[in-house]
């Protein structure tokens, strides 16, 4: 075998190694460690203040349900403040919260900045010991506040992650999303037993207000508030029973759209909060943070590294090493072939068991790979459209 032929094997094989470290070691090593240490959380109904806090940009055809929803929850000895930051919305939203307010839902209108900056100017208006953060399309179970609250009668949880469900669309993209969203919520609750939750859905999570922090409107909420709470010494767990529901993206477009945000605002995050990916200062939870985000968002670059390096290997290996390779490289490409059969699946709107893995799979690492992109363009995904 040749010199430069067995460099591109090493190089596909440590690009691989990553790659399968970042979605199979990791989970492994979380079971392991949850065998050593394991968090167990004190939990008690929660009576107090709370303050829900929804950011929202042109949501008219959303935000009655939403406010009907919240206003019908069991809030049992719980003071609860409705404030509804509208990201300069253009249409209906402002008027529709304006017709709550005889029944406690604060309005707050501001000029276009960003759901972040809507965040951190309710958070400075709220009343409440906890504040609730949740997006306008969120659904909750009239039990789902009271379960969210309950882990902070433990002293040591400063923030809570509440459990999302999507629903509704049968599409192949959202069957993907909601399989790629079951894996996220096994780490999310492994994570949250072992060290603490590295990150929070918008959809619904949850703080105390003594430890929030406004954030940069350039990064995410959700991502960025369970640093700033560990760095204050308190920990993110997963609230079990704390059950909220979104629907699936059922279109290619939109939810690689959201992909590439999401994205783009995390690795801005990553760049702003760069200290929590330090182990001397912040132990697991950097560790978690680098096999969870930072080699994810690296993820697509290796697989191109391998697929290249793979290929390169056997067109430069002498026999028999070339078969040897050749044979390798068939479940490397069927991946793609998977995935391209998954696509196809989704455009014509034919459902093929399985496929939507592989196909889901590939396209959330080609949204990476923009959202790499695009940050290193400059692009920083301040604000955001509304899907609807």
């Amino acid at each position: 075998m040749t010199g430069s032929a067995l460099a591109a094997a090493v190089v596909t094989a440590l690009a691989l190694a990553v790659v399968l470290y970042v979605y199979l070691g990791y989970p492994v090593a979380l079971a392991i460690a949850r065998r050593f240490r394991r968090r167990v959380v004190q939990r008690a109904p929660y009576r107090g203040s709370v303050s829900v806090l929804v950011a929202a940009y042109n949501e008219q055809a959303a935000i009655a349900s939403k406010l009907e929803n919240l206003l019908a929850m069991t809030t049992d000895g719980v003071a609860v403040d409705i404030v509804v930051a509208s990201d300069g919305s253009s249409d209906q939203t402002n008027a529709i919260v304006d017709s709550f307010g005889d029944r406690g839902v604060r309005l707050l209108a501001l000029g276009r900045g960003g759901k972040t900056r809507a965040l951190n100017e309710a958070a400075a208006v709220a009343t409440g010991d906890i504040l609730v953060m949740t997006d306008a399309t969120t659904e909750f179970a009239p039990s789902t506040l009271a379960s969210l609250l309950e882990p902070f009668a433990d002293p040591a949880v400063g923030c809570v992650a509440a459990d999302l469900h999507y629903v509704g669309a049968d599409s192949g993209v959202a069957r993907g999303t909601g399989a790629y969203w079951r894996y996220e919520r096994w780490l999310r609750a492994r994570e949250a037993e072992v060290c603490s939750v590295i990150g929070c859905s918008g959809a619904l999570y949850a703080v105390r207000r003594h430890l929030h922090r406004p954030i940069h409107p350039e990064i995410d909420d959700d991502f960025t508030m369970p640093g700033e709470v560990f760095a204050q010494g308190f920990v993110t767990v997963f609230g079990d029973g704390a059950v909220s529901k979104e629907s699936a993206n059922d279109e290619e477009a939109a939810d690689f759209r959201m992909r590439v945000r999401v994205v783009v605002r995390s690795l801005n995050a990553l760049v702003k909060r760069r200290a929590v990916l330090n182990p001397a200062r912040f132990g697991c939870f950097a560790l978690a943070m680098w096999s969870h985000k930072v080699l994810r968002y690296l993820a697509p670059v290796l697989l191109l590294v391998a697929l290249s390096a793979h290929c390169a290997t056997v067109a430069l290996a002498a026999d028999p090493w070339r078969w040897l390779y050749g044979a390798a490289l068939v479940p490397h490409v069927g991946l793609y072939v998977a995935a391209l059969t998954g696509w196809l699946a989704q455009r014509t709107g034919v459902r093929i068991p399985f496929v939507h893995i592989p196909y889901y799979f590939v396209l959330v690492n080609a949204a990476a790979l923009v959202g790499i992109f695009r940050f290193v363009r400059g692009d920083r995904a301040v604000t955001w459209d509304t899907a609807r």
